[in-house]
Formats: C-alpha cells, sequence, structure tokens
C-alpha cells in the first residue's frame, strides 16, 4: 500500500515514535516521530517513563488516540490532510522500510 493511502494504525509503535534516554533521571523519553519535517505546529505527544517499551507504547496510543478522535483535544492534527498523508506518512513509510531492510538504526531504539 502505498503511504498516503496509509493511516496511524497501520505503522507499528516504534515507527511512529522516536525515544531518547532522560537526561537527570533514569527514564526514557517518547515522542511522535515526524523525522525531517518536524514542525513546531505538530502537536506534542511525549511521554516519559522509567521503562523504554513502556514510554514507546504510552506515546503510541496518545497519537492513535488523537487520529481516532478519542484523545484529550482531539483532532490536533488533520490526520486526512497534507501534513499527515505527504509529510508524516511519507516519513513512517520511509523509515518501516530502512528499518525492514536493516538501514535504520532507529537512533539507539534497537
Amino acid at each position: 500500500m502505498v503511504y498516503y493511502e496509509r493511516k496511524v494504525g497501520d505503522y507499528s509503535d516504534k515507527t511512529i515514535t522516536m525515544v531518547v534516554k532522560a537526561r537527570g533521571w533514569d527514564g526514557w523519553y517518547a515522542y511522535m516521530d515526524v523525522g525531517p519535517f518536524r514542525d513546531p505546529s505538530y502537536p506534542d505527544f511525549s511521554t516519559a517513563h522509567k521503562k523504554r517499551e513502556e514510554a514507546i507504547k504510552l506515546c503510541a496510543q496518545k497519537i492513535r488516540a488523537d487520529a481516532d478522535g478519542t484523545g484529550k483535544n482531539a483532532p490536533h492534527l488533520a490526520w486526512n490532510g497534507y501534513d499527515f498523508l505527504h509529510e508524516i506518512s511519507f516519513w513512517w513509510d520511509y523509515k518501516e522500510r530502512e528499518i525492514s531492510e536493516g538501514r535504520h538504526d532507529l537512533r539507539g531504539q534497537m
């Protein structure tokens, strides 16, 4: 399926999020990975948790809830609009292919 026909639910948690080690405490931060298209107007679904996998899961849940219209103040993004279909979904599709072919290291996420 081409990227502009895909929905948020078509991607794995690790594809739609980025996770980084927290500074100053023993935990992790996960946020929506929009790749090189980062824009200050994109919503913040960041999540902090002591366990790395839990931070990823909770952040992905926030993203999916927003896309479904059930999240707090949802939707924050036009999930059928240009930003999602031609920037974010394009990036997630690319990232997913790179991971499957062993060329993307998830920036330390694996």
